[in-house]
């Protein structure tokens, strides 16, 4: 099986082939399902910008608070981070990022579930970017699996039947919806 730090980064690869055969320079990902399934590093929306800036060309780089700083220990395939402080605005550091890798007047690409506050500042300090939503990419992307994703899906759905199947044999006459659930979960 390939090391899922490659595995992101094929996955990336194959995205930005897609985006770039309609001139989209960059894609940047937002706090969800699609950054950590192109980085490695999965990271969850908060009121703290956090994105991944994957240009078609150049290196990519994380723009982070202080706090998620060293990526939780984790090795997606690439560390070039971009760190904003609570007293600064992270909007202008993901702007500068982009200006400096020449990219203040590209085609952006953004899936259309990004956090559009973020997205609205980001246009009003590149007024000569333009954006294009690149959902329809990644989800293209992510739902054509590989035969490694194939047999961790596999895998995954053996652990929850043994799961399943353990909890459901300790069941009995009162216990609650809760007891199972516990028990499902703990299985799992």
């Amino acid at each position: 099986m390939v090391q899922m730090s490659e595995f992101n980064k094929m996955r990336a690869q194959q995205a930005l082939d897609l985006i770039k055969q309609e001139n989209i320079d960059v894609m940047i990902l937002f706090p969800g399902a699609n950054i950590g399934y192109f980085t490695g590093f999965p990271i969850g929306l908060s009121e703290r910008l956090a994105a991944a800036v994957i240009p078609v060309e150049g290196n990519p780089i994380f723009i982070v608070n202080q706090l998620e700083g060293e990526l939780r220990g984790l090795h997606p395939w690439f560390t070039d981070v971009a760190i904003w402080n609570e007293h600064e605005d992270p909007v202008k550091l993901l702007a500068k990022t982009l200006k400096d890798k020449g990219l203040a007047s590209a085609t952006i690409g953004i899936p259309i579930e990004a956090p559009w506050g973020w997205v609205n500042q980001l246009q009003e300090t590149l007024p000569n970017a333009k954006f294009i939503n690149i959902g329809p990419h990644l989800g293209y992307t992510r739902m054509v699996k590989t035969e490694d994703e194939l047999e961790y899906i596999q895998q995954a759905c053996a652990i929850n039947d043994m799961a399943m199947e353990e909890a459901f044999s300790q069941l009995h006459t009162g216990m609650t919806e809760k007891e199972l659930q516990a028990l499902m979960v703990s299985g799992m």
